[in-house]
C-alpha cells in the first residue's frame, strides 16, 4: 500500500518454496509507466510452482509474468481498465472483489483484499478459524467476492452538507416513551 513500508527478510530465490505467494501491490511508478517490473521479479513469479494472490494493483505483476494468460482476474476498479489494456489476455472482470480461479486468486483494493485473504484462511483451515480471525479484525466473516466493486448512489445531505445520522433522523421521528426500546421487542 502506498506510504506502507513492507520489508521481506527473504529473497526472491524462496518463492520457488513458497506454498502460497503474494503480491501486495506493485510500485506506483510502474503503474505510471515510469518503470518495469524487475526481469528478475518476473522469473521468480514463473518459477515459484505456488498458488498465487494478488492484491489490489499486484495483479500487474501476475499479468505481466504472463501467470494471467486466459484466465479470470480483478484489480481495484481505479486500475481495471488500465490492465485490460496492458494486458488482453487476460479477462479482467471489474464487478467483483475478488476472483477465486484455483491456484491464481486476485482482489480489487482493501477490502477487497481482506476478504480474498479470510477467503483462503476458510479453505485452507476451515469456517471456526475464518470466522475467529474475522472476529478479531471486526470484519465480516465472508465476503462472497461476486457483489460490485463500486455502487454509484446518492447520498441524502443535511442543510449543512453532511450526510445524515440514520439514529439522529430516527429518534427525531420517533416520539419519545419510556416504554418504547430499540431494536423493538419481537413479539
Amino acid at each position: 500500500m502506498p506510504g506502507f513500508p513492507c520489508n521481506a527478510p527473504y529473497g526472491l530465490e524462496e518463492l520457488e518454496r513458497a506454498d502460497t505467494v503474494i503480491v501486495p501491490v506493485v510500485p506506483e511508478a510502474y503503474l505510471r509507466g515510469e518503470r518495469d517490473l524487475s526481469p528478475e521479479l518476473l522469473d521468480a513469479l514463473r518459477r515459484a510452482g505456488a498458488r498465487m494472490v494478488s492484491l489490489c494493483n499486484g495483479v500487474f505483476a501476475l499479468a505481466a509474468a504472463g501467470l494471467l494468460d486466459g484466465r479470470p482476474a480483478t484489480a481495484h476498479w481505479e486500475h481495471t481498465r488500465e490492465l485490460a489494456e496492458r494486458y488482453p489476455q487476460v479477462r479482467v472482470d471489474d464487478s467483483v472483489l475478488y476472483v477465486d480461479d484455483g491456484d491464481v486468486l486476485t482482489s480489487a483494493g482493501l477490502s477487497g483484499g481482506l476478504d480474498l485473504c479470510l477467503h483462503i484462511v476458510r479453505r485452507d483451515l476451515g469456517a471456526r478459524v475464518a470466522n475467529q480471525l474475522a472476529r478479531r479484525l471486526v470484519v465480516p466473516a465472508h465476503g462472497p467476492g461476486g457483489q460490485a466493486q463500486f455502487v454509484e448512489r446518492a447520498v441524502d445531505v443535511t442543510d449543512d452538507g453532511s450526510p445524515p445520522s440514520c439514529t439522529g433522523r430516527w429518534s427525531t421521528s420517533t416520539p419519545r416513551s419510556p416504554s418504547r426500546t430499540w431494536p423493538p421487542a419481537r413479539g
